[in-house]
């Protein structure tokens, strides 16, 4: 579940799904876990949680996003909503041993039930363009005047 192995010593409001309403994304001190929350027909609603080596940017689309690369596959993914206000996964991927490439979609926490299809190498170098570092996710201190100043 959320916050279950690592305390959340940050936060920060963005627009995950481009619906006008900014998700509330807490993260550890290291940004490598995360957890959303969203204002849904007047309640906060937990969105989803994830953990990974890598840690979160905002790309050259203004999202959400992570590269990951081993000796494997080279992965580059963005973090959205589905309709159902879930956190969502939408990755691209190079399997160096299998030398193809994929397009990964699927919730965040069911990795399991990712959809998995075939893309060129073309799609593939498109999408990496756009996933590209364009800044570090900006993040405050988890304190009383922090949440007081920042969340409204």
């Amino acid at each position: 579940g959320p916050d279950k192995y690592y305390k959340m010593n940050y936060f920060t409001t963005l627009e995950l799904d481009k619906n006008g309403v900014k998700e509330l994304k807490m993260n550890d001190k290291n940004n490598k876990e995360v957890t959303v929350y969203t204002y849904s027909n007047g309640k906060v609603k937990y969105c989803g949680n994830m953990y990974d080596r890598s840690s979160l940017y905002i790309d050259k689309k203004g999202r959400l996003a992570r590269r990951f690369n081993n000796s494997g596959v080279k992965m580059n993914y963005y973090l959205t909503l589905n309709k159902k206000k879930q956190l969502y996964l939408v990755s691209y991927t190079y399997d160096k041993i299998e030398k193809k490439y994929y397009k990964e979609t699927g919730l965040v926490e069911s990795s399991e039930d990712y959809n998995r299809t075939k893309i060129s190498k073309t799609t593939y170098k498109k999408a990496v363009q756009k996933a590209a570092f364009s800044k570090n996710v900006s993040k405050h201190l988890n304190n009383s005047s922090n949440r007081d100043k920042y969340l409204k």
